[in-house]
């Protein structure tokens, strides 16, 4: 019991600098919001076609409430899809905003933590010990649902599977019936926005049930509460099921019994992915983790589970999620890859593990047990202090990875009259599909279509000089070009690239434009070329490449004048037209 006394002498000594250390609490709240401003993207992408259209249907008025439950793939994303069109109402289907929003969504989910550690530890000497909290609930390594609006629902999840645990746990502490019947029902909505959020919501019902279960309420009251509980569980479940399909591109939930083994390891990786990539470090992580969660049973009591249920219901609905994850991807698994967009789903898991192992070892306890919860505790908060070390850099490399392929699909998604279907396609849309929501956004005004990718030309100020630039014009150095190059239908597209810069400003410009005669097609800008920083001796040009893909079928026959006309970096000027090649459509 000495390291357990000196360790609470210390931290009453730390506590003096409580406002340091808020703040050092906050800073990952900060970072997530300049993460997104830094690499988050205005398009929408992949599933998040299939969503938009609501928004139109909305502001037509021919949105039924009904169809806010439509099924996709296994789940009904109605609290998602809520959410989606009040924010593509309010802010032009912006899907930035909504990453922003969903964020918020986490930060509510951060003070839900804060609160019930606040029930446990109500001494300010031990805020310093809830540092690593926000910092694994932000962390970076989540980068792909982070900078994906759609993802949303996986955050919806959490947050109202929390709030459904906390809202329970408060049953006991509630000093009037009144107010305990009011956290029931608060519940209980949080219950049925979780399991309208992903199918995993559901379990929001059992873990509630087991709160009130643990409860000390009056046996006639706790009664009557579990019975309406399962009777609300019971009518959520079956207008969940109500028409359900099987997604038939999605294995069922049978390939578990047929691949057992390995839908066991899958489970361990998924546990151990919550604060690890890579297959040895989450895998050994797994294996940590569900040995510390199976040893609670060691002090599972009355006593013990009442204290730290909010904890203990939160730790089994985020196992349970990642087991049914397990048992659905059973026969999926190739290498144990886990898919970085099922980090979230288990993001609390080692969180409830940390607490409620620092509330065992503050706590009198036999020597032995003592000693055993301490050296988990230690173990798993030097697990979760590397995996907040490495996020950052996972995060940062998979950001602007991330923003480089979503600008590529903003600009070929705004120049999609004059984009072949092969581009188009990176939108994992069949073209045609896309070309007829790009129009509607267009119409609107939505999205990429809210302001203009490139400024037009007769808004700017001409400058009579110009600048740095290079081009390659279908594979011919533009500068050795000294006749007509000949386009023919054959070619079908015509290929413009290579890089230019801001000369004046020592910077990358503000964009280039494909002149042809009197025709302005925007190329796409800030592709990655470091050999243009090497030669011009400065790492502020290694981001200042373009190309475009212009169709033939958009030039008319005969000779035309193409040219390069490039943007200073504040988009108020442009330089003099850079090239003057002939071309000669035939």
């Amino acid at each position: 019991m000495a390291l357990n006394r000196q360790l609470i002498e210390y931290l009453k000594g730390v506590a003096t600098y409580n406002k340091a250390i808020v703040a050092i609490c906050l800073l990952p709240v900060a970072f997530m919001f300049i993460y997104i401003w830094a690499f988050g993207v205005n398009v929408p992408y992949m599933d998040e076609w299939n969503e938009h259209y609501r928004v139109s249907l909305f502001l037509q008025g021919k949105h039924t409430l009904i169809g806010l439950f439509d099924q996709h793939n296994e789940h009904r994303p109605a609290t998602q899809r809520v959410a989606l069109i009040l924010l593509g109402a309010l802010t032009s289907y912006n899907t930035k905003v909504e990453m922003m929003f969903t964020q918020w969504a986490m930060v509510l989910a951060l003070l839900v933590l804060y609160v019930e550690f606040k029930k446990i530890f109500d001494s300010k000497a031990y805020l310093i010990l809830f540092i690593p909290v926000p910092y694994i609930i932000f962390s970076l390594r989540q980068n792909e649902n982070i900078l994906w609006a759609h993802q949303s629902c996986v955050y919806y999840s959490v947050i109202f599977g929390l709030l459904t645990c906390h809202f329970m746990s408060k049953i006991n502490s509630a000093g009037a019936k009144y107010n305990a019947l009011l956290q029931y029902c608060f519940g209980a909505v949080s219950a049925a926005a979780a399991s309208f959020s992903l199918l995993s919501g559901l379990l929001a019902w059992p873990a509630g049930f087991f709160q009130i279960l643990i409860s000390d309420c009056k046996k006639g009251i706790k009664a009557v509460m579990l019975f309406l509980w399962s009777v609300m569980g019971t009518i959520v479940v079956l207008l969940y099921f109500h028409d359900y399909h099987k997604p038939p591109h999605h294995p069922g939930l049978d390939s578990f019994f047929k691949y057992p083994a390995e839908g066991i390891i899958y489970f361990i990786y998924l546990v151990g992915n919550t604060l690890f990539t890579g297959s040895f470090a989450s895998f050994i992580t797994g294996v940590f983790i569900v040995a510390a969660t199976g040893l609670l049973l060691i002090f599972a009591n009355r006593g013990f589970l009442r204290k730290y249920s909010f904890w203990i219901a939160s730790l089994c609905y985020f196992s349970a999620t990642l087991v049914l994850i397990a048992i659905g991807r059973a026969s999926l698994t190739f290498h144990y890859v886990i898919p970085v967009r099922y980090i979230t789903f288990g993001i609390a898991i080692p969180i409830c593990l940390y607490v409620i192992y620092l509330g065992i070892t503050s706590e009198n306890i036999s020597n032995k047990l003592y000693n055993l919860s301490i050296t988990i505790f230690i173990a798993l908060s030097a697990f979760m202090l590397s995996s907040i070390v490495n996020s950052f850099d996972e995060g940062y490399g998979a950001g602007k990875t991330t923003k480089m392929q979503r600008e590529r699909v903003a600009y070929y998604l705004y120049t999609y009259m004059s984009q072949p279907d092969k581009s188009l396609e990176l939108m994992h849309l069949v073209p045609a599909q896309v070309r007829e929501w790009a129009a509607d956004l267009q119409k609107r005004k939505f999205s990429v279509f809210k302001q203009p990718y490139l400024p037009p030309i007769s808004e700017l100020k001409a400058l009579p000089i110009e600048t740095y630039c290079s081009g390659i014009l279908n594979s011919q150095l533009m500068n050795n070009i000294t006749s007509q190059v000949v386009i023919e239908d054959k070619h079908n597209i015509m290929r413009v690239e290579g890089w230019a810069v801001d000369n004046m400003e020592k910077d990358i410009a503000g964009g280039v434009y494909i002149k042809i005669d009197d025709m302005l097609f925007p190329a796409l800008y800030g592709l990655y070329r470091p050999d243009v920083g090497n030669h011009l001796k400065s790492h502020a040009y290694v981001n200042s490449g373009y190309e475009a893909e212009i169709p033939v079928s958009l030039i008319d026959k005969g000779i035309h004048n193409l040219s390069i006309v490039v943007l200073t970096k504040d988009r108020k000027h442009y330089y003099k037209p850079t090239y003057n090649v002939a071309i000669n459509r035939v």
